[in-house]
């Protein structure tokens, strides 16, 4: 009954979201070509990682575009998508996780009002037919990573987060989600504070890989 009735508020939700953000049949990207999603050209930009590689693809300018439209411009047409490409990364492992998401600050999460990685793990769960789980909370505001160097962005994230829901997650295996990935400090530390509560295996995901 309540698995039911959960299907059936998030589906209520899934209009209310398809009324205030109506889905555009052009290039998600170009805006030239009448498609839903994006064109063949853009999707060809997409520079896929290795498989072995925690990332679904570099962060380069059609990625990078999609990722930064929905963060900060609320496009959920191209967070939509952007879950399929988490979708695209589990299609071969077994379901016997629990999909998670590195949180955000209250601060950010007030001004910017939502969370995209929660976003993208609600809606990839959806597809993939797995559970969802808020693991972990931001427990101090940090600095902004891109300005900070290697040492710098260790230091800036140590002791910033809280496990949370702990007596759901030991002996669960766990995906943990990001949007972007670039030295690893934020994502290494999500992992390192769940080991501690007893998770069996825990799997890294981000969307884009990027070098800067």
């Amino acid at each position: 009954m309540g698995g039911t009735l959960f299907k059936f508020i998030e589906g209520i939700k899934d209009g209310i979201f398809e009324v205030i953000y109506p889905k555009k049949y052009l290039c998600l990207v170009c805006e030239e070509e009448e498609i839903e999603g994006i064109c063949e050209k853009c999707r060809k930009d997409i520079k896929r990682c290795n498989e072995n590689e925690i990332s679904y693809a570099y962060y380069n300018s059609t990625l990078k575009k999609l990722i930064l439209d929905f963060k900060f411009r609320k496009n959920f047409n191209s967070g939509e998508l952007l879950s399929d490409f988490i979708v695209e990364k589990l299609k071969n492992e077994e379901k016997d996780y629990i999909l998670t998401y590195v949180p955000i600050s209250k601060n950010k999460l007030k001004v910017r009002g939502f969370n995209q990685c929660e976003y993208l793990c609600k809606e990839a769960s959806k597809k993939l037919n797995v559970d969802v789980l808020e693991t972990l909370k931001q427990v101090k505001e940090i600095r902004a990573q891109k300005t900070l160097n290697k040492e710098q962005r260790e230091k800036n994230i140590l002791n910033a987060f809280e496990a949370i829901n702990i007596e759901k997650i030991k002996g669960k295996n766990i995906v943990l989600v990001d949007d972007v990935i670039t030295t690893g400090a934020t994502i290494r530390e999500c992992e390192r504070i769940l080991k501690k509560c007893g998770v069996n295996k825990i799997k890294l995901l981000t969307i884009g890989k990027s070098d800067i």
